[in-house]
């Protein structure tokens, strides 16, 4: 009889890709090719300037997070992403949901365009969320959160969900990845209508936190930073809880990072923090693993 141990462990073993880490000196990447699209506004964010707009179905995975506004009504307010890991499970920050009754949020998947693809249909509720318990404010470590979705998000050619990194393993600094959500385009602005991508290298941590350490920010182990030293392309408000994606040997996107923070917006030398999601990969499994079947399908 399979142990409920290795049980997890064979399921997210079938759920999980395998990333390939790689030695190569690692080069700051200056800019992108994005010269007039800079943004030198400081200022702490939430956490896609410059960049391009997307198409339906590019990012399978990339869902809206959305709140109920009132109960009565039937408007709901878009304010962060989320990324599907499956049909009944989301992953998105735990700054996004920290106090907010799980009643009054929904999320959608399948959109394109959030002001006029949306339709009530495309809502599902939550059963549950589970905010990181360790999360911290201040220092925004373990900002992540689980939302269990009720009932079965169906699958189709623009609805899919991404894979979860091994256990500490992340890609190295240099290697491309790509950010994605319908948040401001510049600092402080509205709110992008269509989903918005673009390209960003993930910066070592050591050469991160010699960029913060000046404001006083310190980048931690379980944090990693994607961007250009000077600036030009960043998620900013809006993008909150969305996904990094890379790319590993195989050309399968993985879920290498949740957006965190950033001060400001493609500001130089403070490129965006993501919550590093290699390092929580036992925590995801302890609380999605309540769910499997006796069989060791995947969640």
């Amino acid at each position: 009889m399979v142990s409920r141990t290795a049980c997890l462990l064979i399921a997210l073993a079938a759920f999980l890709a395998k990333h390939v880490s790689s030695d190569e000196v690692f080069v700051i990447p200056k800019a992108p090719d994005l010269a007039d699209q800079t943004n030198d506004n400081p200022g702490h964010s939430q956490r896609i300037v410059g960049g391009t707009e997307s198409y339906l179905g590019e990012f399978p995975w990339q869902g809206l997070l959305l709140e109920q506004l009132s109960s009565i009504s039937n408007f709901y307010r878009p304010f962060c992403g989320c990324s599907l890991l499956s049909n009944t499970w989301a992953i998105t920050a735990t700054h996004c949901t920290e106090g907010k009754t799980t009643s009054i949020l929904y999320v959608a998947f399948g959109i394109f365009d959030q002001e006029n693809d949306l339709d009530l249909s495309d809502l599902y509720s939550l059963l549950s969320v589970y905010d990181h318990p360790d999360y911290n404010s201040v220092t925004s470590r373990n900002d992540i959160s689980l939302l269990r979705i009720n009932g079965a998000v169906t699958f189709n050619s623009v609805i899919g969900s991404i894979a979860l990194p091994l256990l500490n393993v992340s890609a190295s600094p240099g290697t491309t990845c790509v950010i994605s959500g319908w948040g401001s385009t510049v600092y402080q602005g509205t709110g992008s209508s269509t989903l918005r991508k673009a390209d960003v290298p993930i910066i070592d941590n050591y050469i991160c936190n010699s960029w913060y350490n000046s404001v006083r920010i310190t980048i931690y182990s379980d944090q990693v930073c994607a961007g250009y030293e000077l600036g030009g392309v960043d998620t900013c408000q809006g993008d909150s809880g969305g996904p990094l994606a890379c790319k590993n040997s195989n050309g399968t996107y993985l879920l290498e990072g949740i957006t965190s923070f950033g001060v400001g917006c493609a500001t130089a030398e403070r490129p965006g923090v993501y919550t590093r999601v290699s390092d929580y990969i036992n925590w995801i499994g302890g609380i999605a693993g309540k769910y499997f079947k006796k069989s060791c399908s995947v969640i």
